[in-house]
């Protein structure tokens, strides 16, 4: 994953009784769904990832029936990779164009 980037982790449920509630972990630590709503939903998006974002993600799905957890995923965050946008030029319409850059 390059720094700026956006990370999205997903869990799917086959069968559960409904409503599902959903908890994401990062490091052993419960993200904190004010600060990120995602982090109680199936779908969590990390927008502008940095360094600190890198370590180990799981997420707690629950229903009426009890609870299970997630495998964990990692992040890696190279701090080689830099993301950035910027404007398609000034003659055209405004664009949005992605592109990543090695640091030497």
């Amino acid at each position: 994953m390059s720094l700026g980037a956006t990370a999205i982790l997903t869990v799917s449920v086959r069968v559960a009784a409904s409503p599902l509630t959903y908890q994401w972990w990062f490091n052993d630590t419960a993200l904190d769904p004010v600060a990120n709503p995602s982090a109680a939903q199936g779908r969590l998006s990390l927008t502008n990832v940095t360094l600190g974002n890198a370590g180990a993600y799981y997420v707690v799905v629950s229903d009426t029936s009890g609870s299970i957890t997630s495998r964990t995923a990692t992040l890696d965050v190279d701090p080689q990779f830099t993301k950035f946008t910027e404007g398609a030029g000034r003659d055209g319409p405004r664009e949005l164009v992605e592109r990543s850059f090695r640091r030497l």
